[in-house]
This record gives structure tokens, sequence and C-alpha cells, in this order.
């Protein structure tokens, strides 16, 4: 699934579906329906899905006149409901229905911030938990308009057990409208991209280091997350950030970043320190970190964090 138009005049959603053995003759069709959304009643619309060529599979794009995107305060989601017909290489399992929920998520990034449906955003989250603890901190988290911490590493998101509780919390923080951080290391970048592909609330994810970032991006779908990578706020800023889309500073407790950083690097920073689970803990950090760019560059910055974090 990818967003291959969205503006003032509607959007266009591309669905491609890979890996048949033979598309010849054949056609996605199907349609999608909503928006449906847990916090406001909207009346849905059903969009025909209208095949198109593809060099990647069989596809088919669905155009929305008046999408509704996913935000935290309005969590709007599409069905999804398609099926492959026509071709004769298809088996009777290959022309079962298919689909599910789907969303239009605008987010991304411009200079040194994070923004979300034309608004600077600020992301705030933790402690980090394990994914069978994290399901329990999601009203918590959303009650301080805060993000879950997923600690992928606590967990084994290629087993069975713990891939379905990360399934039921995306779910959940989908419908909710709450927003999923995964920190993962490269044993679990295979998982972590695969699983986040499709979930609008899953919209971060924090490597570890620059080979767990490296191995993410190779395998982010279009629609995955942004993925962010972990730093020692001790030191200078890197000069090569690889496929980072920003940059999580770790900041030690009682300290504070090398001066270095209010210099660069030109793209949106995360500060993140082990300060525990209380609302108060990123507001602790922002306060810090504001005294000390107030101290060395005055009271007129030049740029702002996008984000406080208690994970580390």
């Amino acid at each position: 699934m990818k967003a291959i138009r969205d503006d003032a005049f509607g959007a266009e959603v591309l669905f491609v579906v890979e890996g048949l053995p033979s598309s010849a003759g054949m056609r996605l069709a199907g349609s999608l329906r909503g928006p449906d959304c847990s916090r406001a009643t909207t009346l849905p619309v059903t969009v025909p899905l209208q095949p198109v060529a593809s060099g990647r599979g069989v596809a088919a794009r669905a155009v929305l006149t008046e999408p509704a995107p996913w935000t935290p305060e309005l969590p709007n989601r599409y069905r999804l409901e398609a099926r492959l017909d026509g071709g004769d290489a298809l088996d009777e399992s290959s022309r079962q229905p298919f689909g599910g929920w789907i969303a239009l998520r605008r987010l991304g990034v411009s200079g040194r911030s994070f923004w979300l449906d034309g608004r600077r955003f600020v992301l705030r989250g933790g402690p980090a938990f394990a994914v069978a603890e994290a399901t329990a901190s999601l009203a918590a988290a959303r009650s301080w308009n805060h993000a879950v911490i997923v600690d992928a590493d606590r967990s084994d998101l290629a087993s069975a057990g713990d891939a379905a509780a990360m399934e039921r919390l995306l779910d959940a923080a989908d419908r909710d409208g709450t927003f999923v951080v995964v920190v993962f290391s490269a044993r679990h970048a295979a998982s972590v991209a695969a699983i986040t592909a499709f979930h609008p609330a899953a919209a971060f994810a924090i490597a570890r280091d620059r080979g767990a970032a490296d191995a993410f991006a190779l395998l982010r779908a279009p629609s995955g997350p942004l993925v962010g990578l972990t730093i020692d706020g001790g030191s200078p800023p890197p000069a090569d950030v690889g496929p980072a889309d920003f940059l999580v500073v770790r900041v030690s407790a009682g300290g504070r970043p090398h001066d270095a950083w209010l210099d660069g690097p030109s793209l949106p920073l995360v500060a993140c320190r082990a300060d525990g689970g209380e609302s108060g803990a990123c507001d602790g950090l922002q306060a810090t970190l504001a005294r000390w760019a107030v101290e060395r560059a005055g009271p007129v910055l030049p740029w702002d964090w996008s984000g406080y974090l208690a994970l580390c």
C-alpha cells in the first residue's frame, strides 16, 4: 500500500499484490470503505478499486475525494475488502477475499521538525515495555498525550506469541489514536519492519545503532514508520547518519549534551534519558535542555527539540 497522491483535491492509494507465480490476466478487485473513527461519526463512503498497470505485481488504486487522515485526535481508518480475479495460475486459496484496516497518516519531516497533518508535532513517551506489558499502558499514555514505547529486545517478535501480542497492541492503538514507538536492534529489524508496515499508530521506530538502522531501511515498506538512530549526546553529532529520518540523542541522567549539538545536524532531534515513566519525566528533560540551550546560545534559539523520551 502506498499513497501516490494526497493533496487538496483528494488522495489516491495504490495497492499491489506481489509474489504471484504469474500475473497474466489477473486483476485486483474490491473496495475501500470509510472512514471509521472511534472518536467521531462520519457518513462513510465506498470507493471501488480501479485496476492499474504495475511492474511489481497485480495493482489497483482507490481515489478518495475527501480523505479523512489518521491523527491521535481523530483516528480515522478505512476498511479494505479485496480479491484476485482471473488468471489461470491462481489456485483456490489465492482467490479467497482478503483485506483489513488501513489509514492515511500525514506524517513527515521538515527541517528539524516532525509534521503531523500540517502541524508541528513533538513526540513524548516512556518508559519502554516488553510487548506483553505494553497494552496495559495504552490508557495511561493517552491520558498524558504520550506514545507507548515497546522494547523489541525484551520480546521475541519472531515468535507467534509475541507477534500476536504486538498485532493486538497496534490494532488497539490504531483504533484509539495512540502512537507506538518500537526500539530495536539489528536482530529484530526484519520483524519490526514487517509488523509496523500497515499500522498508522506505528509511526516511529528507533534503531539502537547504525547496523540496525541500515537493516531496517532495506526492508521498510513505503507505508512504514520513520526511523530514528540512537546517538550518544555526550559526543559531537556524527557526520553520517545513514538512513535515519531523525536522531535520538541519549543524555545521561543529570548531564547535558555536547555543545556541538546546538549547531546540527539539520534533522529532527529527540532527546532521551532514563528518568522513569512518570508523566513529569519528559517535562523535566525538556526544562533541563531549555536551560542548557539558553546558557549556551541565548534566549532566541534557532531550533527546538522534536521529542522527549524516558526510555534509555
